[in-house]
Order: C-alpha cells, then sequence, then structure tokens
C-alpha cells in the first residue's frame, strides 16, 4: 500500500484487510485538489497540503473542476507527487505560505475564492468569484478584515445590484467600522 501511496500522487491513504478464506477488501482515500499554480505554460493542480497532484496544459480544465489560482512566491521546480520547490531555499517562506493558505482555506469564503495571490505576503491580493479584485494587504487582523470583506460583499451585491470592481482594505474597513 506504501507504493500505490507513493506513485500515485491522488491516493491519499490506502487500507488492505484481508477477509478469509480468499477475499482481499482496499478501501482508497483519494487527495483532493483545491489549488492550482502556473509554471510557464503548465498548470499543476494542488491539494490542501500544496502537494502536487496532477500537470495539464488547458487551465480551464482546473478552473471547471473548481479549484483556486493560487499565485506563489517563484517556484524553482513542481514535481507531481512532491511539494512545490521555491526558488528561495528559506523554509519559513514554505512555512508561512501554508499558514496563509490554510487561513483563507478554511475561511467561508473559499468557496467564492477564484484566486489568492501571496507571491508577497505582505500584499495579498484575492480575486472573488471572478468579478472582485481584493487588495487585502498583509495578514495582520485577519479575522477582522475577512468580517469586513464579507460585510462589503454583502451590500454591493445585495443594496447596489452591483457585482465587480476593487476592493481595498481602507474601502472594506470604513464600510465594516460605519456599522
Amino acid at each position: 500500500s506504501q507504493r500505490l501511496v507513493k506513485n500515485c500522487p491522488y491516493i491519499k491513504k490506502v487500507d488492505i484487510k484481508q477477509k478469509f478464506p480468499n477475499t482481499v477488501c482496499f478501501v482508497v482515500e483519494e487527495q483532493e485538489a483545491g489549488w492550482y499554480v502556473q509554471v510557464g505554460k503548465d498548470f499543476y493542480g494542488l491539494d490542501f497540503d500544496m502537494k502536487v497532484l496532477l500537470e495539464t496544459y488547458m487551465e480551464q480544465e482546473l478552473i471547471d473542476r473548481g479549484l483556486t489560482k493560487l499565485v506563489l512566491p517563484e517556484l524553482e521546480e513542481v514535481i507531481v507527487g512532491e511539494l512545490p520547490k521555491f526558488a528561495s531555499d528559506d523554509e519559513q517562506l514554505m512555512k508561512e505560505s501554508l499558514k496563509i493558505i490554510d487561513a483563507f482555506r478554511t475561511h467561508e469564503l473559499k468557496g467564492i475564492l477564484t484566486g489568492l495571490d501571496i507571491s508577497n505576503r505582505f500584499e495579498i491580493k484575492l480575486q472573488i468569484d471572478n468579478s472582485y479584485e481584493v487588495y487585502f494587504g498583509d495578514m495582520t487582523s485577519f479575522d477582522i478584515k475577512m468580517k469586513a470583506l464579507t460585510e462589503v460583499l454583502r451590500k454591493s451585491s445585495i443594496d447596489y445590484g452591483y457585482a465587480g470592481g476593487t476592493i481595498t482594505w481602507d474601502e472594506a474597513y470604513s464600510s465594516f467600522a460605519l456599522k
């Protein structure tokens, strides 16, 4: 089962159970892709821990699967079945990237998050529902910023019948603070 997991990146876990006298049961747990990155003309699907699960030349295939585009700090190497290798050997960079990704992955807005640019952790940018560009800044006051963003998105689409545009942290904060 270890070889199967190693050779097939989509397989997370395999349990093999033998039922006597002559039956073997395989229980396979699959990895789920949640993000994709672009390197040159290639696109790579990543699981939520950033393990590379697939490679394709067609971005639309990944969009159709509902994957969120992820822009990371410069990548040196991307190999299916492994974690992407950053051009910088700074292990802290990988840890910080995973921390940021996890914060957005577990937030209620993940379902409408269509892009996340963390190439610069101090200038994070989001794309919401392919309609809004959000300049998020850094991860300081993450929960407050996400509450404010949620409120701005709700007001924008409900009160004004308008969907789309650019949202900066200053706009989101002042809109939220006025409530």
